[in-house]
């Protein structure tokens, strides 16, 4: 018999066994007979390094994963001014066994987290039972979502959160979760963030295990456990090693530790000679202090609290464990594909770099000498530029690739100012050559001497291939930015410099596309010569030209007699048509001539028939008829559709806005750090509007970070602040004192300057009482061409907050206006997007009449619009680029089914406006009275009460009672919500 060191694939426990192990579950490490010697210098001969796995594994076995394999990092924090529980899930480590090829193996999952409250405070309210989004394929998924539970402080004392993490695969699987006691995390008083092992089923109801990585230098206490209960110190081992001690080494083949003992340190301390556990065939192998890890996870079986103690066991039913383990996850195959891509994009910068030097150094540089400087400018503009910030770029990318977010982000802010006036200069640049060639033969001969010694590159392609560099490094962006995890510290940073790179890139096509219009219209400018106009004008634009067979309608025509046909070509402008003739030269190249007797016509002006009953295409424009030769009714079509040509609408999401009163705005995050370590974050937060931000003091932290007087805070430290008040956002915010404080923000007020013009009321029609918003607005009017949009909600008129005011005193206010006013406005007609995903779009329509609008009655709280910006009460306004307003309830739904699970690119403006309460002394009444159900409105509003003084009104539905959508709730539920908090409610009704 032999004696065989095994190690259980999937819980990781490893034991001596006297015996052979069952092959199904072990891998077998040392030595036999049967199986070459391993060691780690022979991974590479014989597969997988250390282990061999012996055959496939039972899909009924019921073992779990190891503990790597199942952690899952979350943050909660309870706020006590709300009574409300925060818990957000962040990302985790995930693998479940799958077979492929035949082969067991530990494979990605497609996960999401069940969160839920038991016992539930209100079992028909389905806000206590929510769950994650389904993500794809991954080991190393990441969620990033938070979820908000009324939990009121006297909850019962065996109230627990419970978190569940489920592999959405072809049969449905459970992977691990974990549980918390709510009366802990209430008297704890602080936020916690960590890692936690995932449980079975049976354990995660009455337990957890915090997980800690041994090289950490220090954590934060568990709030479950005093540091003085801890088996064991949370600080790493001393890096003093000693012959005989078990430790982890790092072998530089595989990139991995393994255990080892230590049998010698050499004299300086700088070297440790280990030999590998069951390799000691191999001999001693000298190590690198900084390549050894005290074996932490060994220690904690053997410690105890005090010398000569043993550690008294934790029983199932408490909290009080944590595990250390050495290292999380390996290298998974996510990482390893962002390594490839980022490679991509490195070596796509090495090679625009290789052009650009090629340019540079073939032509740029010779042709400083034999050019004029204003010559040299008008061919390269922005080149010189253009070359230097490449270099930097792919120079940093090269140095630090862990920084390779930040550099990026840079280099996206500096596109903006170099590529688009390098496309802009493209047509002179163009023109300048061409006029150079002609002009003299010491250019023509040199460019032709670069032909002889460079066959592959020509100056003008060259130049102009310089353009396709942004686009090319976009989509580069976008693929590292797909293979990057939200979790990843370059994430925030790769999301903004690719919406970056694609604003600038629909710019450059804009300029490139006009730079072409220009160019076109110049060259036939020079063809034609005219004599009483030129074709080059503002907003012309050459849209195609269309060969044909002409012949002047006159008498002929009439009497039906043979007609002579002559080809002509036709070229069609935006607003012009021009009948030419057109000849080839001797290089094979396009020469026009205006068609004589005719004149340029305006489009506007010319009238076609095709009708079967007329042979041909009869033309007319003022007193001039023209027959176009097309004998089948498919010549016609062609003939006609060539000529009503019309230029490509510029729009938005696929539809075209006529003015820019319905032009959404696309909001755009952005993720600041503010230091908190001198004790003050340098910023104040509006007591009225709860996350709006009020003061920002110059200098301080927060304006370092690049917040600003117009931002809303929409999370902190990760959690969705919409649930909370003023006094719970601060106090969540206190909770990060003398901390780093990670924020997402958006921009949320916007600055508009009106001219009065001709139209004494600017052109603007306001409603509405805290706040007034913009109603109607005057197509063409003062309004619309300072880019007022409807919707807009007027936070200041001229330095005068306006917020709280009825929209008869702004209009007032207005009207006393010199010819140009400032204002302060909140936008809600904007664009999102909504992923489709298991649970739907994540919201609810409603239409409470046959002739009212279609609103969002309800947004899933774990549904994807609640994550992308839907509200309660928007209102459709264009669904994928098609015009959805008017539409009733049944036409809306069955436009986005057809759409078959593709992501909905909506228009939506906001209705509705959340209203706070607040009572100095509990059981003071808040001055209305409710009636009816589904939704409940206000019967009665007392004079100078609360409610009256924040704009509610008598008849006015309820929509939203903190937090809970009363939509689909009795009015005795509805009752209930409002009694939860004592001097505080949180109410959203329409404008």
């Amino acid at each position: 018999k032999q004696r065989w060191r095994v190690e259980d694939c999937f819980s990781g426990e490893s034991r001596t066994m006297a015996e052979e192990p069952h092959p199904a579950r072990f891998r077998i490490r040392g030595s036999s007979p049967s199986l070459p010697s391993l060691s780690p210098r022979s991974h590479r001969r014989h597969g997988s390094p250390l282990a061999i796995r012996r055959t496939t594994l039972s899909n009924s076995d019921n073992t779990t994963s190891s503990q790597r394999h199942r952690l899952l990092r979350i943050s909660f924090a309870y706020i006590h001014s709300d009574e409300i529980l925060l818990v957000a899930i962040h990302e985790g480590r995930l693998k479940a066994p799958v077979t492929w090829d035949n082969r067991p193996r530990l494979g990605p999952v497609r996960p999401f987290v069940n969160v839920y409250v038991e016992p539930s405070p209100d079992e028909s309210n389905s806000s206590y039972q929510v769950q994650t989004r389904v993500l794809e394929p991954s080991n190393r998924p990441s969620w990033e979502e938070s979820f908000a539970f009324n939990l009121s402080v006297e909850s019962p004392e065996e109230t627990r959160i419970h978190l569940g993490v489920w592999n959405q695969a072809e049969v449905q699987s459970y992977l691990g979760g974990l549980s918390f006691p709510l009366q802990t995390v209430i008297e704890a008083g602080h936020r916690f963030e960590g890692w936690y092992l995932l449980l079975s089923q049976e354990e995660a109801k009455t337990k957890h295990v915090e997980v800690r990585l041994a090289s950490q230098s220090s954590c934060p206490a568990s709030p479950f456990r005093t540091p003085a209960d801890l088996p064991l110190p949370l600080s790493p081992a001393p890096l003093s090693f000693q012959p005989g001690q078990r430790c982890l080494a790092y072998y530089d083949a595989d990139q991995r530790y393994y255990p080892a003992q230590i049998d010698n340190v050499s004299p300086d301390k700088q070297t440790v000679y280990v030999t590998f556990e069951g390799y000691a065939a191999d001999g001693t192998q000298p190590i690198a202090v900084a390549n050894i890890k005290a074996d932490l996870q060994a220690q904690l079986t053997t410690a105890s609290p005090n010398p000569g103690e043993a550690a008294e066991p934790s029983s199932p039913g408490t909290d009080a464990e944590i595990l250390v383990l050495d290292e999380f996850l390996e290298e998974t195959e996510q990482s390893l594909s962002r390594d490839t891509v980022a490679h991509d994009l490195l070596t796509l910068l090495l090679k625009q770099q290789a052009e650009l030097q090629q340019i540079m150094s073939v032509f740029h540089e010779p042709l400083m000498l034999d050019l004029t400087s204003e010559q040299h400018s008008a061919v390269f503009g922005t080149f010189d530029p253009i070359y230097n910030a490449v270099c930097m770029l792919t120079g940093k990318l090269q140095d630090a690739p862990d920084a390779m977010g930040s550099a990026l982000a840079a280099h996206a802010e500096a596109c903006a100012r170099l590529y688009l006036p390098y496309a802009t200069n493209w047509p002179l640049a163009n023109t300048t050559i061409d006029s150079m060639i002609a002009a003299g033969q010491d250019f023509a001969a040199f460019l032709q001497a670069r032909r002889q010694t460079h066959s592959h590159l020509e100056l003008k392609a060259g130049l102009r291939s310089v353009l396709a560099h942004v686009s090319s490094l976009s989509k580069a962006i976008k693929a590292l930015l797909h293979e990057t995890p939200e979790s990843h510290s370059d994430y925030f940073d790769l999301t903004q410099a690719a919406t970056k790179l694609k604003a600038i890139n629909k710019e450059l096509r804009k300029a490139h596309g006009q730079a072409e219009d220009l160019l076109k219209l110049t060259f036939f400018d020079g063809q034609l010569k005219l004599s009483d106009r030129t074709l080059v004008q503002p907003g012309r634009r050459f849209l195609m030209e269309l060969d044909v067979e002409l012949s002047f309608a006159r008498r002929t025509f009439l009497r039906k007699q043979k007609i002579k046909f002559n080809p002509v070509t036709i070229l069609i402008f935006s607003d012009l048509l021009v009948l030419t003739q057109c000849t080839r030269t001797a290089n094979n190249t396009k020469s026009y001539k205006l068609l004589p007797d005719t004149q340029p016509m305006a489009r506007k002006h010319v009238r076609l028939d095709h009708d079967a009953d007329i042979p041909h295409v009869y033309c007319t424009y003022k007193q001039q008829s023209y027959l176009f030769k097309a004998e089948t009714s498919p010549a016609k079509q062609a003939i006609h559709q060539g000529l009503t040509q019309t230029a490509a609408a510029n729009t938005e999401g696929g539809q075209a806005y006529k003015t820019s009163a319905l032009e959404p705005i696309v909001p755009q995050q952005r993720q600041l750090l503010v230091d908190g370590s001198l004790g003050d974050f340098g910023f104040s937060l509006r007591s009225d509007y709860p996350g709006h931000v009020g003061m920002v003091r110059e200098g301080g932290p927060a304006a370092q970070a690049g917040l600003s007087t117009a931002d809303k805070l929409l999370r902190v430290n990760t959690m969705a602040v919409d649930a909370l008040s003023h006094d719970g956002l601060m106090e969540l915010i206190e909770l990060s004192a003398s901390q780093l404080l990670n924020l997402l923000v958006v921009k949320s007020l916007y600055q508009i300057t009106l001219l009065k013009g001709q139209a004494p009321d600017y052109g603007v029609a306001l409603k509405g009482h805290n706040p007034a918003y913009v109603a109607g607005v005057t197509p063409d009017g003062p309004a619309d061409k300072s880019g007022l949009r409807l919707g807009d909600r007027l936070w200041n008129v001229a330095e005068q907050y306006v917020r709280a005011w009825p929209a008869a005193e702004v209009r007032r206010l207005l009207h006393s206006c010199g010819n140009t006013v400032q204002l302060e406005v909140e936008p809600t007609l904007r664009k999102l997007q909504l992923p489709h995903s298991r649970q739907g779009y994540g919201f609810t329509l409603g239409q409470p009449q046959a002739k009212a609008p279609v609103t969002v009655q309800e947004v899933h709280l774990d549904g994807g619009a609640k994550h992308r910006g839907l509200t309660q009460g928007d209102q459709f306004w264009s669904v994928n680029g098609t015009s959805v307003r008017g539409f009733n309830l049944a036409q809306l739904q069955q436009c986005i089914q057809q759409l078959g699970g593709r992501p909905l690119e909506l228009v939506v403006i906001s209705t509705l406006r959340v209203v706070e309460l607040r009572v100095p002394v509990a059981g003071t009444p808040y001055g209305f009275q409710l009636v009816g159900e589904k939704p409940v409105r206000l019967a009665v509003v007392d004079a100078s009460s609360p409610a009256a003084r924040a704009g509610l009104l008598k008849g006015m539905p309820v929509w939203n009672v903190n937090g809970v959508s009363t939509m689909t709730v009795s009015h005795s539920q509805v009752i209930e919500l409002m009694k939860q908090k004592s001097e505080y409610m949180r109410l959203i009704v329409p404008l």
